[in-house]
């Protein structure tokens, strides 16, 4: 029995869902652009002899996510996330380390249409190697991350109480399982301060978590393609 999922069609919200805060599409590209550049920006007005981030071995901040996803039945949202920072990189090859939470928007056939299904959230914790490279007050990274993801998903009560009308479920509950995740990245930083770094990262992200929805007339379980090729911008401060 599969009466909710199909996640390579058109994205479409049934009539009388609430608007929900997603960017989609082409706004999520002009949001990515718009991020592109300022990162840019700031990289290229970066002194060539800027005073590195030399004050302590541990920053912490935030970034800014912007998704770009392939399959059609999801739709990345505009994600902040935890950013930290250990030393001060090295030239050569070494471990890397990362996290790069994402959430995303699922939508799914609800009778002769399709609806806002919920929100999918993605939190991987991610290991691996890589090369590194200074010049000047830029450090570029290139590396391969693998990991797991602890995952969650949120059901719109529209899609609850629609799925109960279209097909006379007594109960509709979802459940998420968590996944494996791997991730090719290109990171650069920047000092700006003794105190204050900047990280511009493009990464895509390759993860199949499995959404189960049980009711009634039975359990569904199908994986979901949430991968997502993200621009992070994003900046730490000195803490010790």
């Amino acid at each position: 029995m599969c009466h909710w999922l199909c996640c390579r069609n058109s994205t479409l919200t049934a009539p009388g869902a609430p608007a929900q805060p997603v960017l989609a599409g082409p706004m999520m590209r002009h949001v990515a652009r718009a991020l592109l550049c300022l990162a840019v920006t700031l990289l290229i007005s970066t002194p060539e002899r800027a005073e590195a981030q030399t004050e302590g071995q541990f920053a912490l901040g935030l970034n800014l996510a912007a998704l770009l996803t392939p399959d059609k039945g999801t739709t990345g949202r505009l994600s902040p996330g935890p950013l930290w920072r250990f030393g001060h990189g090295r030239d050569g090859w070494g471990w890397q380390f990362g996290l790069g939470w994402y959430s995303a928007d699922l939508t799914q056939p609800l009778g002769d249409a399709r609806a806002g299904f919920g929100e999918l959230q993605v939190r991987p914790v991610l290991g691996g190697y890589g090369y590194s490279r200074r010049s000047g007050p830029l450090l570029a990274t290139a590396r391969l991350l693998a990991g797991y993801s602890f995952n969650s998903f949120t059901m719109l009560p529209t899609y609850d109480d629609g799925y109960r009308a279209a097909f006379g479920a007594a109960s509709v509950t979802s459940t998420v399982s968590n996944a494996l995740v791997l991730r090719p990245e290109l990171s650069v930083w920047a000092d700006l301060g003794r105190k204050v770094g900047m990280n511009v990262t493009v990464g895509y992200t390759v993860t199949r978590p499995a959404v189960t929805v049980e009711s009634s007339l039975g359990r569904d379980t199908r994986h979901i393609r949430a991968d997502a090729l993200a621009l992070r911008v994003g900046a730490v401060y000195s803490l010790f």
